[in-house]
């Protein structure tokens, strides 16, 4: 994905001591290589010691890159609602600090918890692929930018959904896991 961008006008230019220069013709275009969206990441790490009987607690890191040539920064605190291949909710998170997309590999530090789902079509579904992530199993997981902290970038950000790949651990977490119906 290529974004092109184009200067086109005159300016007006005064340097010190009273030069000045006027009309000057502008037209210049630029390609810029774009990220290609915001789809692919990974949990590189995982900590559920906050975690109780009643509540799954995490924080994690969420690693991805910004192979564009442009650095985006001040994203602010961002909010996601996490889910399931087929959109059955799984939790919400927070970044731990303002997010900032700069060029090359990131790591986004999130805290949040894990909820079971109501009673209804989702459970069952909930139940597996929670098991499967606290089991040491692999698993994509969605999870969709329901906020952000500066309004200057919060229109463009938020509905967006990243595509969460989560890499078995070297060692199962647990060996299974069942999520009553609240």
């Amino acid at each position: 994905e290529v974004v092109t961008l184009r200067l086109q006008g005159a300016a007006n230019v005064t340097i010190a001591r009273g030069v000045h220069f006027s009309s000057i013709l502008l037209n210049q275009e630029a390609s810029i290589r774009g990220m290609g969206g915001l789809g692919a990441a990974r949990i590189s790490s995982l900590d559920l010691s906050n975690s109780s009987a009643t509540a799954l607690r995490l924080s994690a890191t969420l690693q991805t890159s910004n192979p564009s040539d442009v650095a985006v920064a001040a994203l602010g605190v961002l909010t996601l609602d996490v889910s399931s291949p087929s959109g059955c909710p799984l939790g919400s998170f927070k970044t731990l600090s303002p997010t900032a997309l700069p060029r090359g590999s990131l790591h986004i530090a999130v805290s949040g918890a894990l909820t079971a789902p109501k009673p209804g079509p989702c459970d069952a579904e909930a139940g597996q692929v929670l098991s499967q992530i606290l089991g040491g199993g692999a698993v994509t997981l969605q999870a969709t930018i329901v906020g952000a902290e500066n309004p200057l970038v919060a229109s463009s950000l938020i509905g967006t959904v990243l595509s969460l790949g989560v890499t078995a651990p070297s060692l199962p977490l647990v060996k299974s896991l069942s999520l009553p119906s609240l």
